[in-house]
């Protein structure tokens, strides 16, 4: 892959009452790509999905793919993005350089499904990794306003209408109820 790889989703089906897309990538894929959906034009082209909630459901699937890989497969630490590493970087930067080359993490798949089913736009993110705990997650500190990280979650939870965790952690369901002209 070049140097910007652009994940392009494979198509499903079309159709103004149901529309998907899916891709399934490593995660040394998936580092340094950029991923766009097309079902998100198309809806918005068809007055379904406003301008301004297109961004925030962007910034809400964009949230769930980076948490998926970088702490699902590659099974990295916010809490390393406070300490310094061997390289005098931090040591979440420099981990993630490590992972990515080594099989164990690189090689690991995150699936990914968009779809409208006529009334809610949803993104489904699976991954490799060992899962976590969502309630756990909910009552740790990550997340706090003077958190340098983990406010992914939170973000998510605010731009979105559901949010259901299956599978130990290891599939995340985000759920959009679409405008109706």
């Amino acid at each position: 892959m070049g140097s910007d790889p652009q994940l392009n989703p494979e198509r499903v089906e079309r159709g103004l009452e149901a529309d998907s897309e899916s891709f399934v990538a490593s995660s040394r894929e998936f580092a340094g790509a950029q991923i766009t959906f097309g079902i998100l034009q198309r809806l918005e082209d068809a007055g379904l999905l406003p301008a301004d909630e297109k961004k925030r459901v962007l910034v809400a699937f964009g949230e769930a793919l980076v948490n998926a890989h970088e702490h699902g497969n590659l099974e990295l630490r916010s809490e390393w993005r406070d300490k310094e590493g061997a390289e005098g970087r931090d040591l979440f930067s420099e981990m993630k350089d490590r992972r990515l080359r080594d099989p164990q993490y690189g090689d690991r798949k995150l699936q990914v499904r968009v779809s409208f089913d006529g009334v809610f736009l949803a993104l489904t993110v699976r991954d490799e990794g060992p899962g976590y705990n969502p309630i756990e997650l909910r009552e740790g500190s990550a997340g706090s306003d003077t958190a340098s990280h983990g406010r992914g979650l939170r973000l998510i939870r605010h731009f979105m209408d559901e949010v259901l965790i299956h599978e130990g952690g290891r599939l995340l369901e985000l759920r959009k109820r679409l405008v109706f002209p």
